[in-house]
């Protein structure tokens, strides 16, 4: 079964970091961009070379350390690691 190529990883990561990058201080897009990169990650087509290529784990890292003191925007970045 092959993915839309809309869906692909590759294709994904851009828009999830461009949303992420455009609204730093945004709790909410961070902690569901968070959740987004694990998804992209897990995806069996290549998710996890995608995201590290698109240097995901630096933006994981990047929104721990901007959004320190919520506990949500920390527990979701961690856990995508």
């Amino acid at each position: 079964k092959t993915q839309p190529a809309g869906l692909a990883p590759r294709a994904l990561m851009p828009i999830v970091a461009a949303a992420m990058e455009r609204f730093p201080q945004d709790k909410q897009v961070q902690r569901q961009g968070c959740s987004a990169l694990r998804a992209i990650s897990l995806s069996p087509s290549s998710g996890l070379s995608a995201c590290l290529e698109a240097d995901g784990a630096k933006m994981l890292v990047a929104v721990m350390r901007q959004h320190l003191r919520d506990v949500d925007v920390c527990r979701t970045a961690a856990t995508s690691l």
